[in-house]
């Protein structure tokens, strides 16, 4: 978290998702917390929302959840975007349920990144071999998530994101880094890019 006071980590056990709280010590380290975690609403009695392997801290104390409605094994719907506020001792509280939180353009969330300003969420997305592409969401703290870009580059698999403090969202897939310059009224790829780097992994952002 953005108070560098606690941690989350998502899990599982025995195919049952959880959120694993750990909390800062005075001499630095990180220890087991007992935190409480409450669940998006699906307003019905026989669905319920899991979340997906990743999440993402704002500069303060948010969070936010790619989620799933878990109703049918069978049964597939793209991600929706939770927000969580901790509270002084770390338990996550929400304001999110199945009418205020945006869906996603497919159906599995890979990746999630808070913008340095607080107002960017970008997520990308892999829904199968030919399905890819990222979006970026206006993020609003715990307030909910709101749309605000498409797909963008859905041929591409997204594996990573970074950001700078001068408005830009570098994108990076596994063949190339796309660069755009990214603010609350407009989401932009700079002049040269895309730039080719096959089989890239991971991206780091240096400023100097």
């Amino acid at each position: 978290m953005g108070n560098n006071q606690y941690a989350y980590q998502e899990g599982s056990d025995e195919n049952t998702p959880y959120t694993f709280g750990m909390k800062r010590e005075s001499n630095g380290a990180l220890v087991a917390a007992s935190i409480n975690v409450e669940p998006p609403s699906t307003g019905m009695d026989l669905s319920y929302y899991v979340h997906a392997s990743m999440l993402a801290a704002d500069t303060t104390d948010h969070l936010v959840a790619p989620v799933y409605e878990f109703i049918d094994p069978d049964i597939y719907k793209p991600a929706q975007l939770a927000t969580y506020t901790a509270d002084s001792h770390g338990n996550l509280n929400t304001t999110s349920k199945v009418g205020n939180m945006p869906y996603t353009a497919l159906t599995y969330v890979v990746g999630v990144s808070i913008s340095p300003s607080a107002k960017l969420l970008a997520v990308a997305e892999a829904g199968g071999t030919n399905e890819g592409g990222f979006q970026v969401f206006h993020f609003n703290g715990g307030s909910p998530i709101t749309k605000y870009t498409g797909l963008q580059h859905e041929s591409e698999q997204f594996v990573e994101f970074g950001w700078d403090s001068d408005n830009h969202l570098y994108a990076l897939s596994s063949t190339n880094l796309h660069v755009y310059t990214a603010t609350s009224s407009s989401v932009k790829e700079v002049s040269g890019s895309p730039y080719s780097i096959p089989e890239a992994v991971s991206v780091i952002v240096v400023k100097p």
